[in-house]
């Protein structure tokens, strides 16, 4: 079985830890656009969200200002509304919350980490091409639905692999990832996710493809949630993002996008959880939970929901901040936006956003 892993570990990407502790923060984006309706004002969609905003800080008036998908989710990335949004196959103009905490908070990769749902092409909105930033200070990213792929699961299949590794198992490969001289093997040693995140994601993918339940509404976003529980649980970054996408289907239909909302808010019920019970997690860790974008207020004539009427369904989300530093079972209703999440972070680093426009919620903060 380590031969396996290490085979695996080894397909995967390739430190000035600051003297305060921020413990741990987990951004989820709820990708896709999300009406708030839906959520924590509907009776039974979201549950576990309603907990985690009953445990911590709720904002139900966060603004969304811009007019197109792409560029509100730059907002939640970079705390800039871009003026002139670039199309979404291009990277962003502004530095990311990943690049401002690799550069200004001097976090090596493997404590900085962005997961995303879908094929791959939300990883642009990892990293920008800003000059001072850019590649050179991209968080380790991962894209589950890119690299598993029925080929690798017929491969594991020859391979006689058929259990997910033991605890021994994955103790080894950390070990053996160590000591690898990453530098003579010519990786890009600013960008490694470090032996315990290679490790952690080579389990998640092992496990991933001997999973049966698949194919389901909203696969995409839980098998990204199942993964940011492995990375976090097993590698525990300071750092890390989740950004969601398959509320997207709202557009043609509102029944499915409510079934997407029911597993995704399972599985983030399952990872705060998780965290909780985590000896090294809890009561270190900061949970925040921001859409994107919100939806019209009413269902159209095809059964979808768009996102363009003006109506604060569809330009006023919620913001959550649940953690040490903020503030419990709190609903603060002064306006907000989304630009303002990362200062927000950023300020729990002790560093400020200086490229990023939006303020620190500081009335969400215990001091």
């Amino acid at each position: 079985m380590i031969t396996r892993l290490l085979c695996i570990a080894a397909l995967l990407s390739p430190a000035a830890a600051q003297d305060s502790d921020p413990g741990h923060v987990v951004l989820i984006v709820l990708g896709g656009g999300v009406r708030t309706k839906d959520t924590l004002k509907h009776e039974g969609n979201t549950l576990n969200l309603k907990r985690i905003a009953e445990a911590g800080v709720l904002m139900p008036s966060c603004k969304i200002e811009a007019k197109l998908p792409v560029a509100a989710q730059r907002a939640v990335m970079a705390g800039v509304l871009e003026e002139a949004p670039r199309e979404r196959h291009l990277p962003g103009p502004h530095p990311t919350i990943g690049e401002i905490l690799r550069k200004d908070g001097k976090l090596p990769a493997s404590d900085v980490w962005f997961i995303v749902s879908g094929g791959g092409g939300e990883t642009l909105l990892s990293t920008s091409d800003h000059a001072e930033y850019g590649p050179a200070y991209a968080p380790s990213t991962l894209a589950p639905d890119l690299v598993l792929s029925e080929t690798l699961k017929e491969q594991l299949s020859e391979m006689g692999v058929s259990d997910p590794p033991t605890d021994a198992d994955e103790a080894e490969l950390i070990r053996l990832l160590g000591a690898i001289d990453t530098t003579r093997a010519g990786s890009a040693t600013a960008a490694d996710p470090g032996a315990a995140g290679r490790a952690a994601v080579a389990r998640f993918m092992l496990e991933e493809l001997l999973r049966t339940d698949t194919g389901k509404p909203g696969e995409g976003d839980a098998r990204a949630l199942r993964a940011a529980s492995s990375i976090l649980l097993r590698a525990r970054p300071k750092f890390l993002c989740v950004m969601l996408r398959d509320a997207a289907v709202a557009a043609r239909s509102h029944q499915i996008y409510e079934e997407v909302l029911k597993r995704n808010d399972l599985a983030i019920g399952t990872l705060w959880d998780a965290v909780q019970k985590h000896t090294q997690l809890a009561d270190k860790t900061t949970f925040v939970v921001v859409s994107d974008h919100g939806r019209n207020r009413k269902v159209d004539a095809k059964g979808g929901l768009g996102y363009d009427d003006g109506s604060h369904d569809a330009t006023r989300v919620a913001l959550i901040f649940q953690g040490p530093r903020f503030k419990r079972k709190e609903t603060i209703r002064i306006a907000v936006h989304t630009i303002d999440v990362v200062p927000t972070i950023c300020h729990l680093f002790g560093i400020k956003a200086a490229t990023a426009k939006g303020k620190v919620v500081r009335t969400a903060l215990l001091k």
